[in-house]
Protein backbone atom coordinates (compact mmCIF):
# COMPACT_ATOMS: atom_id res chain seq x y z
CA UNK A 1 0.00 0.00 0.00
CA UNK A 2 1.23 3.47 -0.87
CA UNK A 3 1.85 5.62 2.20
CA UNK A 4 2.41 9.36 1.91
CA UNK A 5 5.52 10.02 3.99
CA UNK A 6 7.34 12.99 2.45
CA UNK A 7 11.05 13.04 3.13
CA UNK A 8 14.29 14.05 1.47
CA UNK A 9 16.00 11.51 -0.76
CA UNK A 10 19.71 10.90 -1.08
CA UNK A 11 21.29 13.69 -3.10
CA UNK A 12 23.59 11.24 -4.83
CA UNK A 13 20.81 10.82 -7.42
CA UNK A 14 21.19 14.39 -8.58
CA UNK A 15 24.27 14.12 -10.72
CA UNK A 16 24.75 10.51 -11.75
CA UNK A 17 24.61 10.38 -15.54
CA UNK A 18 26.05 7.96 -18.08
CA UNK A 19 26.00 7.96 -21.86
CA UNK A 20 24.69 5.29 -24.21
CA UNK A 21 25.93 6.05 -27.71
CA UNK A 22 23.23 8.43 -28.98
CA UNK A 23 23.88 11.30 -26.60
CA UNK A 24 23.70 14.93 -27.72
CA UNK A 25 25.04 17.86 -25.70
CA UNK A 26 25.96 17.82 -22.03
CA UNK A 27 24.09 15.64 -19.49
CA UNK A 28 20.72 17.04 -18.37
CA UNK A 29 20.45 19.01 -15.15
CA UNK A 30 18.23 17.72 -12.37
CA UNK A 31 15.84 20.57 -11.52
CA UNK A 32 13.47 18.81 -9.11
CA UNK A 33 13.58 15.79 -6.84
CA UNK A 34 10.39 15.72 -4.82
CA UNK A 35 9.70 12.94 -2.32
CA UNK A 36 6.27 11.41 -2.88
CA UNK A 37 6.26 8.76 -0.18
CA UNK A 38 7.09 5.10 0.38
CA UNK A 39 5.84 1.82 -1.03
CA UNK A 40 6.33 -1.84 -0.30
CA UNK A 41 8.95 -2.91 -2.87
CA UNK A 42 7.49 -6.44 -2.85
CA UNK A 43 4.09 -5.20 -4.07
CA UNK A 44 3.84 -4.06 -7.73
CA UNK A 45 2.82 -0.41 -8.07
CA UNK A 46 2.00 1.53 -11.22
CA UNK A 47 4.37 4.44 -10.72
CA UNK A 48 2.65 6.52 -13.38
CA UNK A 49 -0.48 6.79 -11.25
CA UNK A 50 1.58 8.46 -8.51
CA UNK A 51 2.88 11.29 -10.67
CA UNK A 52 1.93 14.86 -9.68
CA UNK A 53 0.64 15.20 -13.25
CA UNK A 54 -1.03 11.85 -13.95
CA UNK A 55 -1.74 11.01 -17.56
CA UNK A 56 -5.46 10.64 -18.13
CA UNK A 57 -7.19 9.51 -21.30
CA UNK A 58 -5.60 11.06 -24.36
CA UNK A 59 -7.94 13.53 -26.05
CA UNK A 60 -9.22 12.21 -29.35
CA UNK A 61 -7.98 14.13 -32.40
CA UNK A 62 -10.41 15.56 -34.92
CA UNK A 63 -12.12 12.82 -36.90
CA UNK A 64 -12.06 10.34 -34.00
CA UNK A 65 -15.36 10.27 -32.13
CA UNK A 66 -15.90 9.22 -28.53
CA UNK A 67 -18.62 6.62 -28.12
CA UNK A 68 -21.31 7.05 -25.49
CA UNK A 69 -20.60 3.59 -24.09
CA UNK A 70 -16.85 4.14 -23.99
CA UNK A 71 -14.11 3.81 -26.57
CA UNK A 72 -13.80 5.58 -29.89
CA UNK A 73 -14.84 5.26 -33.50
CA UNK A 74 -14.00 6.74 -36.90
CA UNK A 75 -15.16 6.38 -40.47
CA UNK A 76 -12.67 5.01 -43.00
CA UNK A 77 -13.20 4.81 -46.75
CA UNK A 78 -10.57 2.70 -48.49
CA UNK A 79 -10.07 3.16 -52.21
CA UNK A 80 -11.79 -0.09 -53.13
CA UNK A 81 -14.76 -0.07 -50.79
CA UNK A 82 -17.61 1.73 -49.11
CA UNK A 83 -17.10 3.71 -45.87
CA UNK A 84 -16.51 1.56 -42.80
CA UNK A 85 -17.26 2.58 -39.22
CA UNK A 86 -14.40 1.28 -37.07
CA UNK A 87 -14.88 0.81 -33.33
CA UNK A 88 -11.53 1.48 -31.69
CA UNK A 89 -9.62 0.79 -28.51
CA UNK A 90 -7.02 3.33 -27.39
CA UNK A 91 -3.70 1.49 -27.02
CA UNK A 92 -2.32 4.35 -24.87
CA UNK A 93 0.90 4.28 -26.89
CA UNK A 94 2.25 7.60 -25.64
CA UNK A 95 5.19 8.50 -27.89
CA UNK A 96 4.10 12.09 -28.58
CA UNK A 97 3.51 11.43 -32.29
CA UNK A 98 -0.24 10.83 -32.36
CA UNK A 99 -2.51 8.20 -30.80
CA UNK A 100 -2.62 4.54 -31.82
CA UNK A 101 -5.79 2.47 -31.87
CA UNK A 102 -6.66 -1.20 -32.24
CA UNK A 103 -9.76 -2.06 -34.25
CA UNK A 104 -12.36 -3.88 -32.13
CA UNK A 105 -15.08 -4.22 -34.74
CA UNK A 106 -16.02 -3.03 -38.23
CA UNK A 107 -19.45 -1.98 -39.51
CA UNK A 108 -19.96 -1.52 -43.25
CA UNK A 109 -20.00 -3.35 -46.55
CA UNK A 110 -17.15 -4.55 -48.72
CA UNK A 111 -14.62 -7.39 -48.76
CA UNK A 112 -13.39 -8.90 -45.51
CA UNK A 113 -10.21 -7.15 -44.44
CA UNK A 114 -7.66 -7.38 -41.67
CA UNK A 115 -6.69 -4.04 -40.18
CA UNK A 116 -3.61 -3.44 -38.06
CA UNK A 117 -2.84 -0.69 -35.57
CA UNK A 118 -4.25 2.66 -36.73
CA UNK A 119 -2.13 5.76 -36.20
CA UNK A 120 -3.88 9.15 -36.32
CA UNK A 121 -1.88 12.37 -36.60
CA UNK A 122 -2.07 14.78 -33.67
CA UNK A 123 -4.05 17.30 -35.72
CA UNK A 124 -6.46 14.65 -36.97
CA UNK A 125 -5.72 15.33 -40.63
CA UNK A 126 -4.19 11.98 -41.59
CA UNK A 127 -4.21 8.37 -40.53
CA UNK A 128 -2.14 5.36 -41.51
CA UNK A 129 -3.45 1.80 -41.37
CA UNK A 130 -2.05 -1.63 -42.32
CA UNK A 131 -4.51 -3.55 -44.51
CA UNK A 132 -4.38 -7.32 -45.01
CA UNK A 133 -6.35 -9.45 -47.45
CA UNK A 134 -5.52 -12.86 -46.00
CA UNK A 135 -2.45 -13.27 -48.19
CA UNK A 136 -0.36 -10.13 -47.90
CA UNK A 137 -0.33 -6.68 -46.33
CA UNK A 138 -0.10 -3.09 -47.52
CA UNK A 139 -0.19 0.29 -45.75
CA UNK A 140 -2.80 2.89 -46.66
CA UNK A 141 -2.79 6.60 -45.86
CA UNK A 142 -6.08 8.44 -45.52
CA UNK A 143 -6.94 12.12 -45.19
CA UNK A 144 -9.92 13.49 -43.27
CA UNK A 145 -12.53 14.92 -45.61
CA UNK A 146 -16.24 15.52 -44.97
CA UNK A 147 -16.21 13.71 -41.64
CA UNK A 148 -14.44 10.57 -42.88
CA UNK A 149 -10.88 9.45 -43.47
CA UNK A 150 -10.56 8.71 -47.20
CA UNK A 151 -7.65 6.80 -48.72
CA UNK A 152 -5.29 9.01 -50.70
CA UNK A 153 -2.24 6.77 -51.12
CA UNK A 154 -1.02 3.21 -50.62
CA UNK A 155 2.08 1.09 -50.84
CA UNK A 156 2.25 -1.18 -53.86
CA UNK A 157 4.66 -3.64 -52.24
CA UNK A 158 3.13 -6.70 -50.60
CA UNK A 159 4.60 -7.74 -47.24
CA UNK A 160 4.11 -10.85 -45.15
CA UNK A 161 2.98 -8.58 -42.33
CA UNK A 162 3.13 -4.90 -41.41
CA UNK A 163 2.02 -3.02 -38.29
CA UNK A 164 2.64 -0.04 -35.99
CA UNK A 165 2.66 2.76 -38.59
CA UNK A 166 3.96 6.25 -37.86
CA UNK A 167 3.26 9.56 -39.60
CA UNK A 168 5.61 12.50 -40.03
CA UNK A 169 4.04 15.81 -39.04
CA UNK A 170 3.76 17.00 -42.65
CA UNK A 171 1.98 13.82 -43.71
CA UNK A 172 4.48 13.18 -46.52
CA UNK A 173 6.46 10.38 -44.87
CA UNK A 174 5.33 7.23 -43.08
CA UNK A 175 7.19 4.41 -41.37
CA UNK A 176 6.09 1.00 -40.16
CA UNK A 177 7.29 -2.36 -38.92
CA UNK A 178 7.56 -4.69 -41.92
CA UNK A 179 8.19 -8.43 -41.90
CA UNK A 180 10.30 -8.57 -45.04
CA UNK A 181 12.69 -11.47 -44.45
CA UNK A 182 15.73 -9.31 -43.57
CA UNK A 183 18.20 -11.62 -41.77
CA UNK A 184 18.66 -12.52 -39.01
CA UNK A 185 15.37 -11.44 -37.40
CA UNK A 186 13.27 -11.04 -40.53
CA UNK A 187 12.02 -7.47 -40.03
CA UNK A 188 12.89 -3.83 -40.62
CA UNK A 189 11.38 -0.38 -40.37
CA UNK A 190 10.25 0.65 -43.82
CA UNK A 191 10.10 4.39 -44.52
CA UNK A 192 7.89 5.51 -47.41
CA UNK A 193 7.23 8.86 -49.10
CA UNK A 194 3.92 9.93 -50.62
CA UNK A 195 4.23 10.52 -54.35
CA UNK A 196 0.82 11.11 -55.82
CA UNK A 197 -1.29 8.10 -54.84
CA UNK A 198 1.73 5.90 -54.18
CA UNK A 199 3.65 5.41 -50.94
CA UNK A 200 7.08 4.74 -52.41
CA UNK A 201 9.75 2.97 -50.36
CA UNK A 202 12.49 5.46 -49.45
CA UNK A 203 14.54 3.52 -46.91
CA UNK A 204 14.79 0.47 -44.70
CA UNK A 205 16.01 1.05 -41.16
CA UNK A 206 17.22 -1.46 -38.54
CA UNK A 207 17.12 -4.27 -41.10
CA UNK A 208 17.36 -7.70 -39.47
CA UNK A 209 15.59 -6.82 -36.22
CA UNK A 210 12.79 -8.89 -34.76
CA UNK A 211 10.21 -6.15 -34.15
CA UNK A 212 10.08 -2.37 -33.76
CA UNK A 213 7.81 0.52 -32.90
CA UNK A 214 8.57 3.62 -35.04
CA UNK A 215 7.71 7.30 -34.63
CA UNK A 216 8.67 10.68 -36.05
CA UNK A 217 9.54 13.66 -33.90
CA UNK A 218 7.79 16.96 -34.63
CA UNK A 219 10.94 18.17 -36.42
CA UNK A 220 11.03 15.08 -38.65
CA UNK A 221 13.60 12.80 -37.02
CA UNK A 222 12.96 9.05 -37.12
CA UNK A 223 12.76 7.36 -33.71
CA UNK A 224 12.15 3.71 -32.88
CA UNK A 225 12.15 1.19 -30.09
CA UNK A 226 13.86 -1.87 -31.56
CA UNK A 227 13.54 -5.46 -30.36
CA UNK A 228 16.76 -7.01 -31.62
CA UNK A 229 16.22 -10.72 -30.94
CA UNK A 230 13.45 -13.30 -30.78
CA UNK A 231 14.35 -14.17 -27.19
CA UNK A 232 13.33 -10.62 -26.20
CA UNK A 233 16.56 -10.06 -24.29
CA UNK A 234 17.98 -7.15 -26.28
CA UNK A 235 16.33 -3.83 -27.07
CA UNK A 236 17.67 -0.54 -28.44
CA UNK A 237 16.53 3.01 -29.04
CA UNK A 238 17.15 4.38 -32.50
CA UNK A 239 17.20 8.16 -33.08
CA UNK A 240 17.88 9.60 -36.50
CA UNK A 241 19.82 6.53 -37.60
CA UNK A 242 21.98 6.24 -34.47
CA UNK A 243 21.42 3.30 -32.13
CA UNK A 244 21.79 3.31 -28.37
CA UNK A 245 23.67 0.64 -26.46
CA UNK A 246 21.83 -2.66 -25.90
CA UNK A 247 19.32 -2.85 -23.04
CA UNK A 248 17.42 -5.66 -21.42
CA UNK A 249 14.29 -3.56 -21.85
CA UNK A 250 13.30 -0.12 -23.06
CA UNK A 251 10.03 1.66 -22.68
CA UNK A 252 8.36 3.53 -25.50
CA UNK A 253 10.53 6.49 -26.52
CA UNK A 254 8.61 9.72 -25.93
CA UNK A 255 9.16 12.73 -28.18
CA UNK A 256 8.95 16.31 -26.93
CA UNK A 257 6.25 18.60 -28.38
CA UNK A 258 8.64 20.47 -30.69
CA UNK A 259 10.75 17.38 -31.39
CA UNK A 260 13.99 18.56 -29.85
CA UNK A 261 14.26 15.78 -27.24
CA UNK A 262 13.55 12.07 -26.81
CA UNK A 263 13.18 10.31 -23.46
CA UNK A 264 12.54 6.73 -22.32
CA UNK A 265 12.82 4.41 -19.35
CA UNK A 266 15.52 1.75 -19.90
CA UNK A 267 16.77 -1.27 -17.98
CA UNK A 268 20.21 -2.89 -17.85
CA UNK A 269 22.22 -4.73 -15.22
CA UNK A 270 19.02 -5.17 -13.19
CA UNK A 271 18.68 -1.42 -12.68
CA UNK A 272 16.60 1.21 -14.44
CA UNK A 273 17.57 4.59 -15.83
CA UNK A 274 15.87 7.67 -17.25
CA UNK A 275 17.25 7.96 -20.79
CA UNK A 276 17.25 11.49 -22.27
CA UNK A 277 18.86 12.20 -25.66
CA UNK A 278 21.27 9.32 -25.10
CA UNK A 279 22.19 10.27 -21.53
CA UNK A 280 21.30 7.84 -18.72
CA UNK A 281 20.28 9.29 -15.36
CA UNK A 282 20.14 6.98 -12.38
CA UNK A 283 20.33 4.20 -11.50
CA UNK A 284 16.99 3.49 -9.84
CA UNK A 285 15.14 0.32 -9.00
CA UNK A 286 12.25 1.42 -11.19
CA UNK A 287 11.45 4.30 -13.56
CA UNK A 288 7.96 5.23 -14.68
CA UNK A 289 6.98 6.56 -18.10
CA UNK A 290 8.70 9.88 -18.78
CA UNK A 291 6.52 12.84 -19.74
CA UNK A 292 7.35 16.24 -21.07
CA UNK A 293 5.96 18.85 -18.71
CA UNK A 294 7.51 21.41 -21.09
CA UNK A 295 9.69 21.22 -24.19
CA UNK A 296 12.79 21.32 -21.98
CA UNK A 297 11.48 19.58 -18.86
CA UNK A 298 11.11 15.80 -18.52
CA UNK A 299 9.53 14.28 -15.44
CA UNK A 300 9.20 10.68 -14.28
CA UNK A 301 8.27 8.89 -11.06
CA UNK A 302 11.24 6.86 -9.84
CA UNK A 303 11.66 4.32 -7.06
CA UNK A 304 14.77 3.47 -5.03
CA UNK A 305 14.02 0.81 -2.44
CA UNK A 306 10.81 1.92 -0.76
CA UNK A 307 11.30 5.60 -1.59
CA UNK A 308 9.29 7.08 -4.45
CA UNK A 309 10.01 10.52 -5.90
CA UNK A 310 9.11 12.85 -8.74
CA UNK A 311 12.28 13.39 -10.78
CA UNK A 312 12.48 16.27 -13.28
CA UNK A 313 15.44 17.03 -15.55
CA UNK A 314 16.28 19.75 -18.06
CA UNK A 315 18.32 18.88 -21.15
CA UNK A 316 21.31 21.11 -21.87
CA UNK A 317 21.34 21.52 -25.61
Amino acid sequence: MFAMRPRLLCVCLLGHACVSGTQTGAPPDVVELRALGRVDPAVPVDLDTLAPMPTGPQAAPDGVRERSGGGFELTLALADGAPLVLVLYDLRHRDGAGPCYAVQSVAGSGPALELGVIRVSLDGRFLAVPVGDGTSWRVAQAERRDGAFREIASTDTAWKYVDWPALAADGRRLAFWAVDGSPPGGSSATVVERRGTQLAVAARVAAGCYKLWPAFTADGRFVARVLADEACTTERILVDGIASRDYARTGTPVCSPAGLHVAAAVRRARREWLWVDGHELGPFDEVGTPRFVAEDRIGAVVRTGADVSWYVVRPRR
